[in-house]
């Protein structure tokens, strides 16, 4: 059953039960329940379509709304409008999703142990994320678990490219360890 049918469906079985609330094929009923999921089923499609603009790596019909963010100007074609929104969307993402990306790019594999400074009122003495001095916010172990030499040297010049000045980064290979 397509998505107008699923609505119809539900718009009926949601009417009160009784002889006088069935509805007869081609009845005025009929056809209004006809043009009422119709709308619903417009609005889900338009909402699904929402969801997918949202994606800035392919919109297409938010791509101002987009360039507006990132206060970028709405010239030239599509194919370089959105290389330059995602090449802005890249540049400004500093989060560990985003050095996973890199990680996975750049052809090896591993995770971010992320650790921080004591915070007095938030942290406890002895707690095992506490490391490191007071205005030093981030402390990143990048444990590599596979990856070819070259890559591993590559990431950890990209890493530290992209790497928040806030941010000391210490890397790990236990490559051995995973029997890669």
């Amino acid at each position: 059953m397509d998505l107008k049918g699923d609505y119809k469906a539900a718009l009926i079985a949601l009417r009160p039960k009784g002889i006088i609330w069935e509805v007869k094929e081609d009845s005025v009923t009929d056809h209004r329940l006809d043009l009422q999921a119709e709308m619903f089923a417009r609005v889900h499609v338009r909402t699904d379509d929402l969801f997918k603009e949202a994606d800035k790596r392919n919109t297409k019909e938010l791509l101002d709304k987009w360039e507006d963010v990132f206060n970028l100007p709405s010239e030239g074609s599509y194919e370089d409008r959105i290389t330059a929104l995602n090449r802005a969307a890249f540049a400004r993402r500093q989060d560990i999703p985003f050095y996973l990306y890199l990680m996975e790019m750049n052809g090896s594999r591993g995770h971010i142990r992320e650790h921080c400074p004591f915070m007095f009122g938030f942290s406890a003495f002895g707690s095992p994320d506490e490391c490191g001095q007071y205005e030093i916010i981030y402390y990143w172990e990048v444990i590599v678990t596979a990856g070819a030499d070259e890559n591993i040297a590559n990431l950890k010049k990209l890493f530290n490219l992209y790497k928040q000045s806030d941010t000391v980064l210490t890397f790990i290979d236990r490559r051995e360890e995973s029997g890669v």
